[in-house]
């Protein structure tokens, strides 16, 4: 669509925010609308039922006097109601793939290996699309969420905060996109250091950029939410959908984004694994910028890596998407008064 090509990232053409256009089999093809709809109604009873046993059941590992069995009955339920759901959602089978490296070689995270088995000091940074990557990073691993703050709109503040969730109010913010207020969240090097001190044996998930994007690339990531944190171990995953997946929920409403990905009869997605970076930090001094520097160079070497099994990163930011959906809204209104 041309007039939203100013959204477009200078260096690579890419829209990080229109849906990924469909090929022209998958518009045309009136049987596969037909099953679609049918799928719809046989999928909708079955999903609903199966969210209220995960949610019923996950209160189980919480209450238990026992702290030992939790996590791994948490895993249990994790598990089998995680991946019922994804493939209720269409989600038949889920690949997961090492990262080839440059000279053509697989270089990557291999699950369940115990040496590269996760803990509470693992972080896990990924691209973000939609609550879909919730649902299978809770399903592989049961992780907890830090979900940095989204409600500036002119530039980011000095201190960026972020907001820690289980996995129903993670996936409730993303599909919903509530605003995380800066100014109630806590800072990402002090939940590190209280998480250390907890009971916990799950790792944390980041979504470095913010925001959701169309998964075509990377914004900018929000650099300032990492400063002064450590990292003991980081693992670094990239989501890639297919183009004609529904799985893409930046312009349209919830309730037509449910419908499209309930109605289509499978879902394809690569999850790329690159082996893990062990202690690394992102500290930063005001007054020393070499310090700041290498901050920022960690940070988007770290984007590069993910970005490697998509396109190359783009220049754009949370900033830009929030235009864009002003933009987007204000053309949809025009639109409809014609």
């Amino acid at each position: 669509m041309e007039k939203f090509t100013k959204f477009e990232d200078p260096a690579t053409g890419i829209n990080p925010f229109l849906p990924p256009k469909a090929g022209k089999k998958q518009k045309q093809n009136t049987f596969l609308s037909i099953v679609g709809k049918v799928l719809f109604v046989i999928r909708v009873p079955i999903l609903l039922i199966f969210i209220i046993l995960w949610l019923i059941l996950g209160i189980i590992p919480k209450i238990l006097f026992f702290p030992a069995l939790s996590h791994p009955l948490q895993r249990l339920f994790d598990c089998i109601f995680g991946r019922s759901i994804l493939i209720l959602l269409g989600f038949m089978s889920v690949k997961q793939q090492k990262a080839v490296n440059s000279i053509g070689k697989p270089n990557g995270y291999s699950f369940g290996k115990r040496e590269d088995k996760m803990d509470k000091n693992s972080v896990i940074l990924t691209n973000h699309v939609s609550f879909i990557d919730l649902i299978c990073l809770t399903t592989l691993f049961s992780p907890e969420y830090a979900l940095i703050s989204n409600d500036y709109k002119a530039e980011i503040p000095k201190k960026v905060t972020v907001h820690h969730f289980g996995f129903l109010k993670a996936v409730i913010s993303v599909m919903f996109k509530t605003t995380l207020e800066n100014n109630k969240g806590v800072e990402l090097s002090t939940l590190l250091v209280d998480r250390e001190k907890k009971r916990t044996n799950s790792p944390l998930v980041i979504f470095m950029e913010g925001t959701t994007t169309n998964g075509l690339t990377m914004l900018q990531p929000i650099r300032k939410a990492f400063n002064n944190s450590e990292f003991k171990s980081i693992f670094l995953f990239t989501f890639k959908y297919s183009d004609e997946s529904g799985c893409v929920q930046t312009t349209q409403s919830l309730f037509k984004f449910i419908v499209k990905l309930l109605s289509q009869l499978s879902h394809n997605l690569t999850i790329y694994t690159f082996l893990p970076i062990n202690n690394l930090s992102a500290k930063t001094n005001n007054q020393d910028s070499d310090e700041e520097k290498q901050k920022e160079d960690l940070i988007e070497q770290i984007r590069r890596i993910i970005c490697s099994q998509i396109n190359p990163p783009s220049s754009l930011t949370i900033i830009t998407k929030k235009k864009f959906i002003d933009y987007y809204q204000e053309e949809l209104k025009k639109k409809n008064k014609c």
